[in-house]
């Protein structure tokens, strides 16, 4: 964890002291990455020292997840203005919120997933998880002027993350009818994958396709290593 707080403060060093203009306007700021790792390390350390079994459990591994968004996004020019928040951009903000809600939600879904899980801890875990999924159906509106979506008409982004949702919805519903420890870790494997194609989809929605396409690959090595590791 140390070593990867240490590699978080990298990119800084070489843009030391302070920060450096960029194509496009606006300067890479050196602390941002640095501080964010601290805030992520913290994160991990407060899930892995107990809070895994406590209420705020979820809410770290939200943390760590939206904190991870940002930790990539930090290396990228900063923002000002009133809708700028700690230096990131609103649409920014929007993406790490969504997938942060999201895991919060799918980690409180998995909360018993080895035993019984009730249907009264199952549904407003959904609900959040959905929650986290129509903040992302926000992104496209927000978007700077500087980008150009793929998907030039909101309607196309909305269907998109729509069918996602759909199809991660069928499965937590499956799970809520059926609430065994295997239609639940089933569910909750779903969910895990679903990160993927949700990080899929926002960079096709804010870059060139064949950043989509790195992302969607990385499901052909996350299927290898389930034979090995668990996914729950």
């Amino acid at each position: 964890v140390l070593a990867g707080v240490a590699a978080g403060w990298l990119p800084g060093v070489a843009w030391l002291p302070g920060a450096e203009a960029v194509p496009g306007g606006g300067e890479v700021l050196a602390w941002r990455s640095g501080v964010v790792a601290g805030l992520l390390a913290t994160c991990v350390l407060a899930y892995d020292a107990g809070g895994k079994r406590t209420p705020l459990g979820p809410l770290l591994m939200g943390g760590c997840r939206f904190l991870n968004v940002l930790l990539g996004m930090s290396v990228a020019a900063g923002a000002a203005g009133e809708t700028a928040l700690a230096t990131f951009a609103r649409h920014e903000l929007l993406v790490a919120a969504g997938l942060g809600l999201y895991v919060v939600g799918l980690t409180w879904f998995a909360r018993h997933e080895a035993g019984q899980s009730r249907p009264s801890q199952l549904v407003p875990a959904t609900v959040v998880m959905m929650a986290g999924i129509g903040i992302l159906g926000l992104l496209h509106r927000n978007l700077p002027d500087q980008i150009v979506p793929v998907l030039r008409g909101e309607g196309y982004w909305w269907m998109l993350v729509g069918l996602l949702g759909f199809t991660i919805l069928r499965r937590l519903s499956m799970a809520i009818a059926d609430p065994s420890p295997r239609q639940v870790q089933w569910a909750v494997k779903h969910g895990i994958l679903s990160l993927i194609m949700l990080d899929a989809a926002v960079a096709l929605e804010v870059s060139h396709w064949s950043y989509a396409l790195g992302i969607v690959a990385l499901l052909m090595p996350t299927f290898l290593f389930s034979y090995w590791v668990y996914s729950t």
